[in-house]
């Protein structure tokens, strides 16, 4: 699996899992107990262990002695620490006793950096689950910039990409974005990007990840992941148009919309809410992560008040890769009058902590709809699935992903990271979302056609769900 990856991305990277790295904000960090609930940060703190100061090895370059030395070292060290952090359930269904003994001589053998992480990759992808990867010290040294791998990754097309029917589709296209000016519409098909055979790729992956539970995740997060970068920096592209003809365009990576973040030791974020009317009444608020709470709840509290004059809110979280677990319990707030609602928990060996939803005075009580997919992660799951388990709220959309475990990143002896899970997550319900996601009351797929046509179905059903249910409250 993680040649074929490296393959198929093009990256300088080694992985079993991509879409970990990919979504590393989503969710990962230290916890610790907020106001209302559960944080997320992430920490690099003392129990780090010392890195030699050598120069990190290039990937395909031949070891030296010493460097042998110090991967055996970061692989012993992986083990431990995931033996000391999980819980013993799924150590056991990983055989992770016998682990350690069946790859060490591998580790002791390798002669690249790439033989490293492989082996050690193969070991970390019998766990199953998320947030538990090797990240290359290349790309953890230049602050994890992982978009195309530039430098700054502050560049986006301002298009987002969806796989429908093994096809990279687009779904959306902001309209203040070059690309959209240039003519590129929801419903074109992305068929080159950079050189490469979208299509081609897609399949080669998809077979990668028949029946793992990141298939959809990965295909989708793989393609959106092509389209970042430096800002200023173009990316060669061939579309299929509306009629599938062939559309050849260069397109311009522009700044990140959103206001700038930092969180721990992560990199620059570029957070942004939306919010607006539809079908005359009904508020619509839209945010890209759980995060920069200061800035994002007091929009996000206007929004919810403005639904108090309507006949309801719809909060689309597509696409919305988590972040701050206890954002979920503070935005909910909004939305409920009574206390004694919480989400879910956070197991870990020794202790639990829970995401406790905390009324706010004069809260919403009108229809509330959701709307999901693939790529709401994390944070955005806790939301999604806490709205629906308690009964407020009915979510539209797709399935997620169930990407679902806070987690941390430390430094190992030989320049790579580690990162892993340090807890579980289970709902209300005491159901695990990791690897299960979260299904949507009404599961509706766009058509290439409905959104050629400029519709957004999702949306659309949404609204007509608020105005039946406003109709019988009336």
């Amino acid at each position: 699996m993680s040649r074929i990856l490296e393959q198929v991305t093009g990256a300088v990277i080694t992985l079993a899992l991509a879409a970990p790295l990919i979504f590393l904000i989503s969710g990962c960090g230290a916890i610790s107990v907020g106001g209302s609930g559960v944080s997320m940060g992430i920490s690099t703190g003392a129990k780090e262990p010392r890195r030699e100061k050598e120069e990190i090895p290039e990937r395909d370059h031949l070891l030296t002695q010493r460097q042998i030395k110090l991967n055996v070292k970061s692989f012993d060290y992986v083990w431990a620490k995931i033996d000391e952090s999980l819980w013993p359930e799924i150590l056991k269904e990983a055989g992770w006793d016998g682990a350690h003994a069946e790859f060490r001589p591998r580790i002791e053998e390798a002669a690249t950096m790439s033989e490293f992480r492989i082996a050690t990759s193969e070991m970390l992808d019998r766990l199953q689950i998320s947030h538990t990867q090797i990240i290359p010290g290349e790309l953890y040294d230049r602050n994890l910039s992982f978009g195309s791998f530039g430098k700054r990754n502050d560049g986006e097309t301002g298009i987002s990409v969806r796989v429908l029917d093994g096809q990279a589709v687009v779904t959306g296209v902001r309209e203040e974005s070059a690309a959209w000016t240039d003519g590129v519409r929801p419903g074109w098909i992305l068929e080159s990007l950079g050189g490469r055979d979208i299509e081609e790729a897609l399949e080669e992956l998809a077979e990668v990840y028949e029946g793992h539970y990141m298939k959809d995740l990965t295909l989708a997060a793989i393609t959106q992941l092509r389209l970042k970068g430096d800002a200023g920096d173009d990316i060669e592209t061939v579309f299929l148009d509306g009629g599938d003809e062939a559309v050849e365009m260069d397109l311009i990576l522009e700044q990140k919309r959103g206001r700038e973040f930092e969180f721990g030791n992560l990199p620059t974020m570029y957070v942004w809410i939306d919010t607006m009317t539809v079908a005359g009444d009904i508020e619509y608020v839209k945010f890209n992560m759980f995060m920069d709470p200061l800035h994002l709840m007091p929009v996000f509290e206007r929004a919810v008040r403005r639904a108090d004059t309507g006949r309801g809110l719809v909060i689309d979280i597509r696409g919305n890769m988590g972040g701050m677990g206890a954002m979920a319990g503070w935005l909910a707030g909004f939305l409920f009058d009574e206390k004694g609602n919480n989400f879910g928990t956070f197991k870990m060996k020794d202790t639990e902590l829970t995401l406790i939803v905390i009324p706010r005075q004069n809260a919403y009580t009108g229809p509330v709809a959701v709307l999901i997919d693939g790529l709401s992660l994390s944070a955005a799951e806790f939301f999604a699935d806490g709205l629906q388990k308690t009964g407020r709220a009915k979510l539209f959309g797709q399935r997620t992903t169930g990407f679902a475990l806070p987690s941390v990143i430390e430094k190992l002896p030989n320049g790579d990271a580690i990162q892993y899970v340090l807890a579980d997550y289970v709902n209300s319900d005491g159901e695990r979302l990791e690897g299960r996601g979260v299904t949507p009351d009404f599961q509706i797929i766009p058509a290439r056609t409905q959104l050629l046509e400029g519709r957004d179905p999702v949306l659309e059903a949404s609204i007509e769900w608020i105005k039946a249910k406003a109709g019988s409250i009336e």
